[in-house]
């Protein structure tokens, strides 16, 4: 389907509906997600925000900082799609907290603390919306509008 020349919020809620569209809840951990992606499509259109999903929300928001990571790119990844948060955060790893979060981020506020760069990895991956800070950020006040749980 061609979206044509809507504008940027009629492609995000487009790319949200096509994401969601027939799912079929086979676990909770999928009734989790489709809960979650219900109650972040909400924050598109009426602030600038950023998603950023983790396994480590415990040890990040104790630390008060979203660190790079040592190995691969060296940056904070944010989307500007909450579905590609949500599948972040859903990625299960070896060490993690055992439960994914999605943190809401104010892009202004991020935009006033850090330079944010665009990254597009590929045609394939045209839809995830990426933007990435190549430094440690600091969770400052007014940052982080929400955080929802997977």
């Amino acid at each position: 389907m061609k979206i044509g020349k809507q504008s940027l919020r009629d492609k995000q809620h487009w790319l949200l509906s096509r994401a969601t569209k027939g799912i079929l809840v086979k676990t909770i951990a999928d009734f989790r997600r489709h809960q979650a992606f219900s109650i972040l499509k909400d924050f598109l259109g009426k602030a600038p925000v950023l998603f950023h999903g983790t396994r480590y929300a415990n040890a990040i928001v104790s630390s008060g900082w979203l660190l790079a990571p040592t190995l691969g790119d060296k940056c904070v990844s944010f989307s500007r799609n909450p579905a590609v948060a949500i599948y972040m955060a859903a990625l299960e790893r070896e060490d993690d907290e055992g439960q994914g979060t999605v943190f809401v981020v104010d892009r202004n506020v991020l935009a006033s603390r850090y330079r944010l760069y665009t990254r597009c990895n590929g045609f394939e991956f045209r839809e995830e919306a990426e933007e990435a800070v190549w430094q440690d950020v600091r969770l400052t006040k007014g940052l982080i509008l929400d955080q929802v749980r997977l």
